[in-house]
């Protein structure tokens, strides 16, 4: 399938609509600490299994230690999202969710809920589509983004990547969340942006 090109209302537009969805994310997660949540401006490019390595390097640290948890969303649309928290992370959630007792692993699960159905959420409803979303599950701990996320094993030509960071200030917790939406969800998903464009 040959690689999109975007024309730049249509960037603009997504651009846009990534943001909302993004945000929705943040103040989902600032309400979970109780605490001020920093993102990053989002980052939406096409990428091919062949350059997700190179991408994910550049998003994620070539060499950070990372903790991965997978989700998978669809509707009219499908597609997944991962998000990627540094090892510190992990020790600093109980403290920030108030949950002392509960097992590290759950703590990543839950927080990955929580950022997962608000962000995708947000597009779908700007979208007016339908979502269900698939229980999230590790990917892996204490490797590279690359290593615990296997490009080769990507069924799908092209899709859209969209990925922002969050942390909390003076504190060790910082995450990335990447949603990636493939092929015919990507057509799918542009023709949506398009028909939004068209009733400006």
């Amino acid at each position: 399938m040959t690689r999109p090109i975007f024309e730049e209302a249509q960037r603009d537009a997504l651009a846009e609509m990534v943001n909302i969805g993004m945000g929705q994310a943040g103040d989902s997660l600032a309400r979970l600490f109780n605490r001020f949540i920093c993102l990053s401006v989002p980052r939406i490019q096409v990428v091919a299994p062949q350059t997700l390595n190179f991408v994910l390097d550049n998003l994620c640290g070539a060499k950070t230690p990372v903790i991965a948890a997978r989700q998978a969303f669809s509707s009219c649309i499908r597609g997944e999202a991962v998000v990627f928290y540094t090892d510190e992370s992990c020790a600093d959630l109980s403290e920030l969710v108030g949950y002392a007792r509960t097992a590290p692993d759950e703590l990543l699960l839950d927080v990955t809920n929580v950022l997962v159905g608000a962000c995708v959420g947000g597009l779908a409803s700007q979208f007016a589509f339908d979502l269900a979303l698939s229980p999230p599950s590790l990917l892996g701990a204490s490797g590279s983004a690359t290593q615990l996320l296997d490009a080769a094993s990507m069924a799908w030509s092209n899709a859209l990547l969209a990925e922002v960071n969050f942390r909390v200030e003076a504190r060790t917790f910082n995450c990335h969340l990447l949603t990636f939406w493939p092929d015919d969800s990507l057509d799918a998903l542009m023709k949506a942006v398009d028909d939004l464009l068209a009733t400006v």
